[in-house]
């Protein structure tokens, strides 16, 4: 996936969809913060694989959603079209 930028009305405009680029990202970080919160939950909290597994998995949805959405304003704040 290219992520090439060009000029429209002097203002830089990449022309891959930032949707899923944005969405590809904050993917990213959700994930590396898996295994991060897993081994935390298991070694700090104490919780078994199965508890960890499910309080990591609810802390996943929240970050990729905040991720998501934080970038999402931050695009209409800076007049890119998303």
């Amino acid at each position: 996936m290219a992520f090439r930028e060009e000029r429209i009305g002097g203002q830089r405009k990449p022309s891959t969809d930032h949707k899923i680029i944005d969405a590809v990202e904050a993917l990213a970080n959700a994930c590396i913060g898996i295994v991060v919160s897993w081994v935390l939950t298991m070694t700090v909290l104490g919780y078994g694989p199965a508890q960890s597994a499910a309080v990591t998995a609810m802390f996943f949805v929240a970050s990729f959603t905040r991720a998501w959405a934080i970038r999402a304003i931050f695009r209409r704040l800076t007049h890119v079209e998303a």
